[in-house]
C-alpha cells in the first residue's frame, strides 16, 4: 500500500493529477477492503420431527438459489392455460 501511496504522490508532484483528486485516491486507500459479495447465503431449512419423541427424523438445508433454479425449470412444464 505505500507503493500505491508514493505514486499517487508522485504523480501530484508531476502535476498529473489535482490536489482533490490525490486526496480522494490517498482516501480511497485507507478504506478497508471488503470482499464479501453482499452477506451469506440463504438457506431454507425442512425439519421433520416424531411427534411421539420428539426427535428429528429429517433434518436438510437447501440452499434459496438451489429453489429458485428448480422452480425456473419446473415453470417450464407448466401448461400456458394454467399461467393465465
Amino acid at each position: 500500500m505505500e507503493n500505491e501511496k508514493l505514486q499517487i504522490l508522485q504523480m501530484l508532484q508531476d502535476n498529473k493529477i489535482s490536489a482533490e483528486e490525490a486526496s480522494r485516491l490517498l482516501a480511497a486507500l485507507e478504506e478497508p477492503q471488503t470482499t464479501s459479495s453482499g452477506g451469506g447465503a440463504k438457506w431454507f431449512r425442512v425439519r421433520v420431527l416424531d411427534l411421539d419423541t420428539g426427535k428429528a427424523k429429517v433434518n436438510v438445508n437447501l440452499p434459496i438459489a438451489l429453489i429458485d433454479v428448480g422452480l425456473n425449470i419446473g415453470m417450464k412444464f407448466v401448461p400456458q392455460e394454467a399461467l393465465g
